[in-house]
């Protein structure tokens, strides 16, 4: 028999690779950590590259250069011939080698791991590094794609080093499927990030020509291609689309999603619960971008369906005041948030909602997530108010006790019911940790409340562990 599981309940369609935008998303997350930069709720990833010339190693050292290094070492062990290798953070497990000095790519672990969980990929993190380090010092914008599998041991060497001569360089950027131009691009553009201005004067030299490599590379087709890039609007164009190909250089095995873009409309932490009185709590979070629209005029509401998708009701939402309500991100992207919360009846239910856009003098837009309605399940509901996670040992370990409680409608009260955890196992001699979801068994505790039944389950672990998610 199948097993209900919390984490399971709530995920009902996805976003395929090649569709249009359908709620919920296994990118969602990865949607707000590039979009929310500022303001009243967001990830904030631009701090670790604001301004351009931060570090928070100190003087001399540049967060966006070693982000951007960080993703091209990674990058480095695609072979275009058997479609191994490529930006899948198996850096992680090259730091010993020769041709990847130095202490930067632990700087950038140190941060990308604050955002590392099921739903985002440190190969995504890494590659959105990119991203976000080349807006955060006047770049362009370069197209972001996700859906990167992080890989679970070391690539094949490959990263070019200064020493070697242009024969070699030109090889190696071959096997990565890089031509001559291309990877005199690559170089230019990947160095030039992050100095005094985003377009370049080309003029680096070594003192010992022989680890010049930047000098041999420009040169390398009589300066036909550092002629070019001399021109800005050439040389942002060029970025981009260069670091674009060099973050979605991955594994043949992978499939990336579609470019990633600013969602219209989305709901944020939609939550049921089991109240008193024979009520269900509904509520959560709707945001709308308004990067162009006027949001002083404009208002939402839902209107949500019962359990059996025979009635409907609609319900008004409320303006989030902090920070104006609103977050916002680069390329002057805006989003405005709205909160609602209501009591439902426990033999009423909901199954859907619509999301409704008021806007004075104006139709309204009716928001149905592709004709299928966002979608929300009370069959297995979350109880916030009876989980808990106390700060104490239990055994001599000095481990803790998780306890998540669920309130689990009656008709599937004999189908197996669990939680779904995630472990952070530490690898010897990696800075990442391997995520591995668990299940943890739950028992029903109640008789029946309002057609639902309690169940509880508890977890013993490392408070190491502390901060995971279920």
């Amino acid at each position: 028999m199948k097993a209900i599981s919390l984490i399971s309940a709530g995920l009902l369609p996805v976003l395929s690779v090649n569709a249009v935008y359908t709620w919920p998303s296994q990118y969602d997350q990865i949607e707000d950590i590039l979009y929310l930069q500022q303001g009243w709720l967001h990830y904030g990833f631009r701090d670790g590259v604001t301004p351009c010339s931060f570090s928070s190693i100190g003087p001399g050292r540049q967060t966006a250069a070693e982000w951007i290094r960080t993703a091209y070492h990674d990058m480095a062990t695609h072979d275009i011939e058997t479609g191994l290798g490529g930006l899948d953070a198996s850096i992680a497990f090259e730091l010993g080698r020769a041709e990847n000095p130095g202490d930067a790519f632990n700087g950038t672990f140190g941060f990308t791991n604050n955002y590392h969980s099921v739903k985002a990929s440190t190969a995504d993190l890494i590659a959105l590094s990119v991203v976000v380090a080349s807006m955060s010092c006047g770049g362009p914008i370069v197209p972001y794609r996700a859906g990167r599998i992080d890989a679970i041991q070391a690539g094949v060497p490959g990263v070019p080093e200064p020493q070697q001569d242009l024969a070699t360089h030109t090889a190696i950027f071959a096997k990565q499927g890089f031509n001559t131009s291309e990877m005199i691009t690559m170089v230019a553009c990947g160095h030039v990030l992050g100095g005094e201005t985003i377009h370049p004067t080309f003029s680096w030299s070594a003192k010992n020509d022989t680890f010049n490599s930047d000098k041999r590379i420009f040169g390398a087709d009589n300066n036909k291609t550092m002629k070019a890039l001399a021109d800005p609007t050439n040389f942002n164009k060029q970025c981009a689309d260069i670091f674009a190909r060099m973050i979605d250089t991955v594994p043949a095995a992978v499939t990336l999603s579609d470019v990633i873009t600013p969602i219209e409309v989305k709901p944020w932490n939609i939550a049921v619960s089991l109240g008193a009185n024979n009520t269900l709590k509904f509520s959560g979070h709707i945001r709308v971008r308004t990067t162009h629209r006027d949001d002083s005029k404009l208002s939402v509401s839902i209107q949500y369906r019962d359990r059996h998708n025979s009635s409907t009701s609609v319900l008004s939402t409320t303006r989030e005041t902090y920070q104006l309500g609103q977050s916002s991100g680069f390329d002057n992207e805006i989003f405005t948030w709205y909160s609602f919360s209501t009591t439902l009846n426990t033999t009423a239910g909901v199954s859907s909602f619509d999301i409704i856009l008021h806007t004075a003098g104006a139709a309204d837009e009716i928001n149905t997530n592709n004709g299928l309605g966002f979608p929300i399940s009370d069959a297995i509901l979350y109880q916030p108010s009876q989980s808990c996670l106390p700060q104490t040992s239990v055994n001599d370990a000095g481990q803790w006790n998780l306890t998540i409680t669920a309130a689990v409608r009656a008709d599937h009260v004999n189908s197996p019911v669990a939680f779904d955890w995630v472990y952070k196992r530490a690898i010897q001699g990696v800075l990442v940790n391997a995520l591995e979801v668990q299940r943890t068994v739950m028992e029903k505790v109640s008789e029946e409340i309002g057609g639902y039944y309690l169940f509880t389950g508890v977890k013993t672990y490392d408070p190491s562990q502390g901060f995971t998610t279920f």
